[in-house]
């Protein structure tokens, strides 16, 4: 995720504090749904490694 770092700050360069633009929405929202996939990824490992072990038993 190195990138959505490295965007914000060429974006806010030279910008007041608190600046905000839809270019840096865009890029958050694009940022905010690739963690909440990877999240979603891990929990449905989890829940399926769980469930072969009660079918297991």
């Amino acid at each position: 995720m190195g990138w959505y770092n490295k965007q914000v700050s060429t974006l806010k360069e030279n910008q007041p504090t608190g600046f905000w633009s839809n270019k840096l929405a865009a890029i958050t929202e694009k940022r905010n749904r690739q963690i909440r996939d990877g999240i979603n990824k891990a929990a449905r490992i989890v829940i399926n490694h769980c469930l072969k072990i009660l079918w297991v038993q």
